[in-house]
């Protein structure tokens, strides 16, 4: 349960960013608990009741934009980093995205 919380906060961390990665901070761990919280509540509900599918759409919908930003506010952001880090930092969104 935690280590999807941790492992997408790890990336604005990892990268050094500064000020620029609080934002990205809060946001990618509150889409991350959003994500879990509803994958929980889905998890508990009655299959296939409206509310099942709600709380499962709502928890796919924070992966997808959790995944977005990762490959697209993360990557801009570490632009700048050497060649051998920016391999590094594919192979983890690859991770998260798998």
């Amino acid at each position: 349960l935690i280590t999807v919380p941790l492992m997408v906060l790890e990336f604005p961390l990892l990268l050094a960013l500064g000020r620029r990665a609080n934002g990205m901070f809060y946001s990618l761990g509150g889409i991350s608990l959003a994500m879990l919280i509803t994958a929980w509540i889905a998890e508990v509900s009655p299959i296939s009741s409206g509310q099942w599918w709600g709380f499962y759409l709502v928890s796919c919908a924070c992966w997808v934009v959790m995944v977005s930003m990762l490959y697209g506010q993360v990557t801009k952001a570490a632009s700048h980093l050497p060649a051998e880090f920016q391999d590094n930092l594919k192979c983890m969104k690859t991770f998260i995205a798998v």
